[in-house]
């Protein structure tokens, strides 16, 4: 028989240099891993950004452009619409009627829908003198003839909300 093993293919056929493998323990094969890798400059990374959508992206999350506007471009868009209320200066409490109305608009600054405020709402459905005024101011945002509001150009083109007390 020969001196040396033959080689195969599960021996190795050089002499390793470390025979016996030197785990006293998990913790201090780190320790060396780190010691090896030291940190030379600060982080760079970020937070990850909220997702969806364009992080601050402007605007609001409802699309209330209400601030957003002038008290001009806020009273322009009054008139517009108080011409196409229809009065009734007899009803119970018509002096002193108000409506809270949040108005949708399209891209083009057309009204597409009109809903209550909550507050309004629920005045509505107590009253029904006043649920009839405030029929009538939703009639007149959605009207032919009014529900093209003039919006400032630069708050045009995409679907925006408004939000206005209305007062004949």
């Amino acid at each position: 028989m020969p001196d040396t093993a033959l080689p195969s293919h599960i021996t190795q056929p050089n002499k390793a240099k470390k025979t016996a493998p030197d785990t006293h323990s998990l913790l201090e094969t780190l320790d060396s891993f780190r010691e090896d890798s030291k940190q030379t400059h600060a982080p760079k990374a970020a937070a990850n950004p909220r997702q969806g959508g364009a992080p601050n992206g402007g605007g609001t999350p409802d699309g209330d452009i209400t601030t957003s506007m002038g008290t001009g471009d806020q009273r322009a868009i009054g008139g517009e619409v108080r011409r196409c209320y229809t009065e009734d200066t007899a009803a119970k409490d018509y002096a002193s009627f108000s409506a809270h109305l949040i108005v949708t608009v399209d891209a083009t600054g057309e009204a597409r829908i009109v809903s209550f405020a909550p507050d309004t709402q629920a005045r509505m459905n107590a009253d029904t003198s006043y649920r009839a005024l405030a029929e009538r101011a939703r009639a007149a945002v959605l009207s032919p003839t009014c529900s093209k509001l003039p919006i400032p150009k630069n708050l045009l083109g995409q679907t925006r909300q408004l939000k206005f007390v209305f007062r004949p």
